[in-house]
């Protein structure tokens, strides 16, 4: 749909609800008033778990919170702005204080961790009757003036308001993009150099805030409150109108508030309640069965087209913004990077064994051995997905074995992985741009830029240089789950440059890919290290490490056992016995000669 009729449709949409108090009686437009408050709480469980994947069993808990702060300062004589904000307020505190401890959960910890919470807050409600006035309920709450048309239009404006802020902020923003990757993802997102702990306490922040306001308002607007109104089973609704409008689409959430709300007072009319229940439910079965994505998910079908892809550009057109200018002729003779005597295990398996390795600036450095030599756990070391057990990492004369991935990540680490690790449903220019993070949130100066549209100039630019140096330009509007395997992996190493790492780290990045595919590879891969950059590459192709290495490291059983050139290594019976067999490296000199 183009964008002229898309905005003719929310206009209308949005005039006939604005219409609807000349149309309906007083009973429906106070029904339809309680489904656009209660959509706030719907919308705080599309930002925790729609956008970062935290699963909670509790907002219940913290409408709640909010109702009953709004309503015991309103009956004790405190002005409604004050009430408000403090309804608004503690929910917030209380949801910072719950994250702390719960963003460190996954899975079903963190969903049952939350209905602890939830069930907690349900009863301290219920028993803590000199404040709350338990089941006999809390009355004589002040109104605020407003008569049942006019609430209609404050609740409407609120909604629409939040919902427009929230596809901003999902869709546009660089902050709804780390969000995105911290629910896809919390190791790539770490690796990429973002916070993935203070986004979870930033995601529950918010959510816990959307679902006090929806608590203060229904607080002011019915004026009468009992426990029974956020009990377990009302978070449960919340989150069952979430999955039918689409977890993570705040319009969808909206909708699917307002049909949900409505739909049981019509079946009223049906009179058996076991009949109406009947209904109802089969309905929820309908919509879960044949729309999975939810109601939001219908209205993206309806909106987006199909992305726009063509054929690859030839990698090496044009140099990545910077990364070059910056470092080529000004690196240091000394190691950037610095192994001694690293060790890790796990559990009773011992991966690594006092690994002693030095990397330099414009070198690349390959990374072989056989399968479970413990390659790949020796980048998780250097990167911090593990933690040593013993020795020392060094980046530039600095220690960094004790630091978390995000931070090792800004100060210039970066990495891909053995086993591809995109979030397919995303775009490759957004999978690209989440690299940024080690840049963008290298300081808490430069915080408020997650702000900025995903459309800036900046973002624009660097992610452009990126996608072309790794010959997917063409791609860019593209999901990554449409696109082959190979290409795929391009799209890693374009998301490992866009922040301009001094350290890069591939992990079997030629797995896969054809001829030419790799032959690209080799070129972009020798581009990034005439930048002044240190490439370590783990390879099992001897051909594409004799190309591209200037020196290789050898690991056998966790066990370093060579270093030196690919010549050096292919003579020595150590590493001849472990790993290469009658196997033989491709010298460059070969490889030129075969390419003339």
């Amino acid at each position: 749909m183009s964008k002229p009729g898309l905005w003719a449709v929310k206009i209308a949409c949005i005039a006939g609800m604005a219409a609807l108090p000349l149309v309906v009686d007083s009973y429906w437009l106070n029904m339809l008033t309680l489904a656009l408050i209660y959509s706030l709480a719907v919308f705080s469980i599309n930002v925790l778990t729609g956008f970062t994947g935290l699963l909670s069993f509790g907002q219940a808990g913290f409408v709640g919170l909010g109702a009953y702060t709004y309503g015991v300062l309103s009956v004790s004589g405190s002005s409604p702005a004050i009430a408000a904000l403090a309804g608004v307020a503690l929910p917030t505190a209380v949801g910072l204080l719950l994250a702390l401890p719960a963003a460190r959960l996954k899975g079903h910890y963190l969903a049952i961790g939350t209905l602890g919470f939830g069930v907690l807050i349900a009863q301290l409600l219920n028993n803590w009757v000199g404040v709350t006035r338990g089941p006999m309920g809390l009355l004589g709450i002040r109104s605020i003036g407003l008569d049942r048309s006019e609430w209609f239009y404050v609740a409407l404006g609120v909604s629409l308001l939040i919902v427009t802020g929230l596809n901003i902020l999902e869709r546009r923003t660089f902050l709804g993009l780390v969000l995105k990757s911290v629910k896809h993802d919390e190791i790539v997102s770490g690796a990429c150099g973002i916070p993935v702990f203070a986004v979870k306490l930033f995601a529950f922040c918010l959510s816990a805030l959307l679902a006090g306001l929806c608590g203060v308002l229904l607080a002011a607007n019915m004026r009468f409150l009992t426990p029974d109104l956020f009990g377990t089973e009302e978070s449960f609704r919340y989150l069952m109108i979430a999955v039918i409008g689409g977890v993570g689409s705040a319009t969808g959430g909206l909708l699917s508030a307002l049909v949900l709300t409505v739909i049981p007072e019509v079946l009223r009319t049906l009179g058996e309640t076991n009949v109406r229940l009947l209904v109802y439910g089969m309905m929820v079965l309908f919509a879960l069965w044949f729309l999975p994505a939810g109601i939001g998910g219908l209205i993206e079908r309806g909106v987006r087209g199909r992305p726009q892809g063509g054929a690859t550009k030839e990698t090496g057109r044009l140099v990545l913004p910077g990364l070059a200018a910056s470092k080529k002729g000004t690196a240091p003779a000394t190691a950037i990077l610095e192994l001694r005597g690293v060790s890790k295990s796990f559990g009773g398996v011992q991966a690594l064994q006092s690994v002693d390795l030095a990397g330099l600036p414009g070198e690349v450095h390959g990374l072989i051995g056989p399968n479970g030599a413990g390659k790949s756990t020796l980048l998780g070391c250097i990167t911090g997905v593990s933690r040593i057990n013993a020795g020392e990492i060094v980046f530039r004369g600095r220690r960094i074995d004790r630091l978390p991935a995000h931070r090792r990540a800004r100060l210039g680490i970066g990495r891909t992985f053995q086993k591809i690790r995109l979030a397919g449903e995303l775009t490759v220019f957004e999978n690209v741009a989440v690299g940024l993070a080690a840049q963008r949130l290298s300081r808490i100066s430069r915080y408020l830029r997650v702000l900025t549209p995903l459309s800036a100039a900046a973002i624009a630019e660097t992610v452009s240089g990126a996608l072309d140096a790794a010959g997917i330009a063409d791609s860019a509007g593209e999901t990554v789950a449409s696109l082959p395997y190979g290409t795929r992996h391009n799209v890693e190493v374009a998301r490992s440059l866009v922040a301009q790492p001094d350290v890069l780290l591939l992990d079997e990045p030629a797995t896969g890919l054809t001829g030419e595919e790799r032959r690209r590879l080799g070129v972009l891969v020798r581009r990034i290290a005439e930048s002044g950059c240190l490439v370590i590459l783990v390879e099992h192709d001897l051909a594409f490490v004799g190309e591209l290495c200037d020196r290789v490291t050898v690991i056998e059983y966790g066990r370093r056992i060579f270093t030196g050139t690919p010549v050096e290594a292919q003579n020595d019976p150590a590493v001849v016995k472990a790993y290469l067999g009658s196997a033989k490296f491709v010298k460059r000199e070969e490889r030129r000669a075969e390419a003339t």
